[in-house]
């Protein structure tokens, strides 16, 4: 049986991209319902059991052992299962919209996959890898599925003035 587990990593610092993206869209996009925005790495690691081991423990071993995700210099990093990315309220008026923004052609987790099978003997651990950033969305709504709708919105880029942080011919969206 296998299990996911995603690992996030943010920067110590403040997230140039992450900033530039909240101007943007507030200001320039008039994404008025928008109040704050953040943004992390994500990998997610499709892991088979691990006799001894949990797959918490495994996903903590490979952030803190491997370089693979996680460069202790300049990242801080979380690890979630997939069921803790849901759209939530965080006050009234007031929703937290997760959206994973992958790549249709994701060269990145692929060489990751191999780098632990290779490198690390993960090879009959590690069953996949998928990378992309995390955009937590806060957004002012009146529900949740409003909410959802509105992070799809902002995310999708379908002209110059509409959407901004996938580019849907060669991103995935998905929405929480």
């Amino acid at each position: 049986m296998s299990r996911t587990h995603i690992l996030t990593t943010t920067l110590k610092t403040r997230d140039a991209v992450a900033a530039t993206a909240e101007y943007t869209l507030v200001h320039e996009l008039a994404c008025s319902d928008l109040r704050r925005i953040e943004r992390k790495d994500c990998w997610q690691v499709e892991l088979a059991d691990i006799p001894g081991e949990t797959a918490g423990e495994t996903m903590n071993r490979l952030a803190r052992d491997t370089r693979v995700f996680v460069n202790p210099n300049k990242h801080v990093y979380e690890i979630l299962t997939p069921d803790s990315l849901e759209t939530h309220r965080i006050g009234p008026g007031l929703f937290r919209v997760p959206v994973i923004v992958g790549n249709r052609e994701d060269r990145k987790g692929e060489t990751a996959c191999r780098t632990l099978a290779g490198l690390y003997g993960m090879g009959r651990h590690v069953v996949h890898v998928a990378s992309g950033v995390l955009w937590l969305l806060d957004l002012a709504a009146d529900d949740i599925v409003v909410a959802r709708e509105r992070a799809r919105m902002i995310t999708e880029t379908r002209s110059r003035r509409e959407g901004l942080l996938a580019n849907p011919h060669s991103d995935t969206i998905t929405v929480f």
